[in-house]
């Protein structure tokens, strides 16, 4: 797969070219991008890197290049020195840094829309583990705050290949059938069909949790037969099942390490894409 890694140097190199307009701006979100990161350069190291008289002379070389912030305490000679970023720095800009949904949509802005499937699916793969939901949350919250620095047609393709993300493998669309009449329009599936994450026996293992922790009604304001319909209705399992399989997990024994296992996995990567919507707000 070809490296489509959010690489600050080419990121720069775009923007000036590019959105000369924005450029400005552009800047001061590099600099919210770096100063966590202390990623300066020591003025005196600049100049001896490029051996060159003067900042002044390298500005001239390299236009647009550096943006000073400063001084800064150089250790060695314990004394402070000016501080400058070098834009130019082989930096890869990954979903750890807080301001990466930004630098997704400063990135996807510059991209023709038939460079797009293959950018998402490099970082879908390289850096999100196949997390659908993730990083289908990932994208929309990024392109909810930054949107508009795109094209109109550069967020549909964004959102055809997301649509796409989840499809069903080939085989088992024939097996998720319609129901007819009043409940028209809602799928019917087996126990192991995963056009959501959790099995039959999983979800209803969930809905008993949630009861238990009281995140919806308990038994003796909600019927077990209402949670399998309500449940039903958002999963396309059977809602008799549902109720069946909840009624039995009042008995431990019923419990399998298993599903119990899976569920878990399923509820740490919901309070890991939490945890990362928390950390996308500014205040």
């Amino acid at each position: 797969m070809t490296n489509h890694e959010i690489n600050l140097n080419r990121l720069c190199l775009w923007e000036l070219l590019r959105h000369k307009d924005t450029y400005g701006q552009f800047k001061s979100d590099i600099i919210a991008l770096l100063m966590p990161k202390d990623l300066y350069d020591f003025e005196d190291d600049l100049l001896a890197r490029f051996k060159a008289k003067s900042m002044d002379q390298l500005i001239s070389s390299h236009p647009d290049q550096f943006i000073r912030i400063g001084k800064r305490v150089k250790a060695e000679k314990n004394k402070w020195v000016d501080a400058w970023y070098d834009t130019a720095k082989d930096y890869v800009i990954t979903p750890d840094v807080p301001t990466y949904g930004l630098f997704l949509v400063y990135w996807l802005r510059n991209l023709e829309i038939d460079q797009i499937d293959e950018f998402l699916r490099f970082q879908f793969h390289t850096h999100f583990e196949r997390d659908s939901l993730l990083f289908r949350r990932t994208i929309h919250l990024a392109i909810r705050r930054h949107g508009k620095m795109m094209r109109n047609e550069q967020i549909e393709t964004v959102g055809e290949w997301l649509s796409g993300l989840d499809k069903p493998v080939e085989g088992e669309t024939a097996k998720l059938i319609k129901i007819q009449g009043s409940e028209k329009g809602r799928m019917k599936r087996g126990a192991a069909h995963k056009p959501t994450v959790l099995t039959q026996e999983q979800t209803a293992l969930l809905i008993f949790f949630m009861q238990e922790s009281r995140i919806i009604l308990k038994d003796e304001y909600l019927h077990k037969t209402e949670a399998g319909h309500a449940f039903a209705v958002l999963t396309g399992f059977s809602p008799e099942t549902l109720r069946h399989d909840l009624g039995k997990f009042r008995d431990i024994e019923n419990i399998t390490k298993k599903n119990l296992s899976e569920l878990h996995t399923v509820l740490k990567q919901l309070i890991h894409l939490v945890e990362h919507t928390i950390s996308l707000k500014k205040d």
